[in-house]
């Protein structure tokens, strides 16, 4: 049984072909947890989408009470039960649908037009 030195060649091969393995057991590693988290990033996206779009039906309706000058105290549109309290120039809104949410609403007393809103989601996100 030869030892492998510096002066033989035998066990080069072996050492190569391990470093390659290596090398592209490391590539593929780093693809499929690159993959992975555009997956997360694309189902995060798609959630984030369908829960601005359950926002956004109760903001039209909290606008249209408020072009009518009605009180704005909640309701339920498409599926989407929300519920509102109105203090000053500010609505307070909890929204129950197929993700909960709360929102804080700005809006002009006189002309009834919605100027800034803040919504707090309660999704979970993919890691």
């Amino acid at each position: 049984m030869k030892r492998f030195s510096s002066r033989t060649k035998q066990g080069m091969i072996s050492a190569y072909f391990f470093a390659v393995t290596l090398y592209i057991l490391s590539f593929c590693t780093v693809m499929l947890v690159n993959e992975r988290r555009k997956a997360a990033a694309f189902a995060n996206l798609v959630t984030a989408k369908e829960a601005f779009a359950e926002e956004a039906i109760v903001i039209s309706s909290i606008r249209c009470s408020l072009l009518q000058q009605e009180e704005v105290s909640g309701g339920a549109v498409y599926g989407i039960s929300w519920q509102a309290e109105t203090q000053g120039q500010m609505i307070y809104v909890q929204i129950h649908g197929t993700y909960e949410a709360s929102m804080e609403i700005v809006y002009d007393p006189e002309s009834g037009e919605i100027q800034d809103y803040v919504s707090i989601r309660e999704v979970e996100l993919t890691e």
